[in-house]
């Protein structure tokens, strides 16, 4: 069974480490999540566990700048992730319970 969670995360842009805004004025929420995205993976973390030092290391200072704290910006992506898990799967009853507790993994883009 294979999840596509990408185009649910937001349908804003993409995140392009070569090509970052300059300015914090140029982040959108949409902008900054696909880059907290694109550090979990490249760190191989899950959201919940990047740190403000993380972002720092990749150059994502500003987004802890501009949303707060490392645990303020991740809790906010966390929840809207969580919020866009809906509906059952086919071969799926109502009784079935699926547990998330691996690091998300998204493709590359």
């Amino acid at each position: 069974m294979q999840f596509n969670l990408t185009s649910k995360i937001t349908s804003a842009e993409r995140f392009n480490p070569e090509a970052r805004p300059t300015s914090p004025d140029q982040w959108t929420l949409g902008l900054a999540f696909s880059a907290a995205v694109w550090l979990s993976q490249k760190l191989n973390k899950p959201i919940l566990k990047i740190t403000n030092a993380d972002y720092e290391e990749a150059g994502l200072r500003v987004l802890t700048d501009i949303y707060g704290s490392a645990y303020d910006l991740n809790i906010r992506l966390f929840n809207h992730l969580q919020h866009t898990i809906t509906g059952l799967v086919e071969s799926l009853t109502p009784t079935t319970l699926i547990v998330l507790n691996a690091p998300l993994h998204f493709p590359s883009v």
